[in-house]
């Protein structure tokens, strides 16, 4: 391994579109800090997400295998409920003949995560954001990110959503969806 190794920072950002930022072209939002790190560093231009939802990608991009695999297939880890162990319930509902796989609801700690891999190289690892993959003992430290400032966080700017759902539609009052 090298002497110097170079330091890792990856963002995952929930409901982030590829044009959302001003390095793709975005004129709304303004992101000089993400396109100074784009220009100095590494960026993943032909890159998909495993799952539209935010716990299965979580843990896809943590453990490196597909949501169903590890059986987080829902955004279902912030339930109280734990499941660690997908299945399939017994009997669908009587309109519908399909069985509903029941999605597990934390992490399993016997997974191989990204943050230990870089651990096991000798890396420092930190979490800071929305874990959303279980809470105690399925946090941050189980899995071997030791420094964790866990929160929901929220953007100084005005979203795309909240523009959506303030803009002005002709007929409606200022402030109400227009959908």
């Amino acid at each position: 391994m090298q002497k110097n190794k170079p330091n890792v920072l990856f963002i995952l950002a929930d409901d982030l579109g590829w044009r959302d930022t001003s390095l793709y072209g975005s004129t709304f939002c303004k992101t000089p800090n993400i396109d100074a790190l784009a220009e100095r560093g590494m960026m993943f231009t032909n890159a998909y997400a495993a799952n539209p939802l935010c716990s299965p990608t979580r843990a896809s991009i943590m453990t490196g295998l597909w949501p169903a695999r590890v059986g987080i297939t829902t955004p279902g880890c912030h339930l109280d409920r734990i499941v660690l162990e997908s299945s399939l319930s017994e009997k669908g509902p009587p309109h519908n003949k399909a069985l509903v796989a029941q999605s597990v609801t934390r992490l399993n700690t016997e997974y191989q995560t990204l943050s230990s891999v870089f651990r096991d190289a000798g890396y420092k690892t930190a979490h800071i954001g929305k874990w959303h993959l279980g809470a105690e003992p399925y946090r941050h430290p189980t899995h071997t990110c030791p420094q964790s400032i866990g929160r929901w966080l929220v953007c100084a700017v005005e979203s795309l959503s909240q523009q959506r759902r303030t803009r002005r539609t002709p007929g409606r009052s200022h402030g109400t969806r227009s959908h």
